[in-house]
């Protein structure tokens, strides 16, 4: 019974803190985008999808909780190991997909992951871009790469801008 509660502390514990820093990294897209200012980011369905991972392995968590407080004796330690990890793997994949963000203001990059620094950079920077068989375009700077999948918001803004500052080679594949 000790080892279930401090599971669900330290389950409560993270996804609250998932939870406030997923509303702040929100405040980072900007409400009026156009072809030169503009964000590309992972779609909002796609982090939704991962919240509700969150919430539904809070959920079990507390309807086993509920079981094993009714006496029901197959409710084990796994069960609550596992709404934890699954509820926490929900939390981070959903900052993840909220916090990948590069955001164009005219000339100017500014990419920004979970797991790296910011780093700004501007299209002149930009030393290579190609695409794979799926329609994702990877761009290279200093010797980094960010990869735009294809199902990411404003990709097409993307091109369009690659393409006018001439960083979109005609050895490309487009589809």
């Amino acid at each position: 019974m000790i080892k279930t509660i401090i599971l669900g502390i330290t389950m409560v514990i993270i996804n609250s803190f998932m939870t406030s820093l997923y509303t702040k990294r929100k405040k980072m897209t900007p409400s009026a985008q156009n072809p030169t200012h503009y964000a590309i980011q992972i779609p909002s369905e796609a982090t939704k999808v991962f919240l509700i991972m969150m919430y539904f392995g809070a959920f079990l968590f507390v309807f086993f909780f509920i079981l094993l407080l009714i006496g029901n004796e197959s409710i084990t330690i796994g069960h609550f190991v596992f709404t934890t990890i699954f509820s926490a793997i929900g939390a981070v994949i959903a900052l993840w997909s909220k916090s990948w963000i590069v955001l164009v203001d005219g000339n100017n990059l500014e990419y920004h992951s979970l797991f790296h620094k910011k780093e700004v950079f501007t299209f002149d920077q930009i030393e290579k871009v190609e695409t794979d068989s799926k329609g994702a375009v990877g761009i290279f700077f200093n010797k980094k790469r960010v990869i735009v999948s294809a199902l990411c918001d404003n990709q097409s803004y993307l091109i369009e801008s690659l393409k006018a500052h001439g960083k979109w080679n005609l050895n490309i594949n487009e589809k």
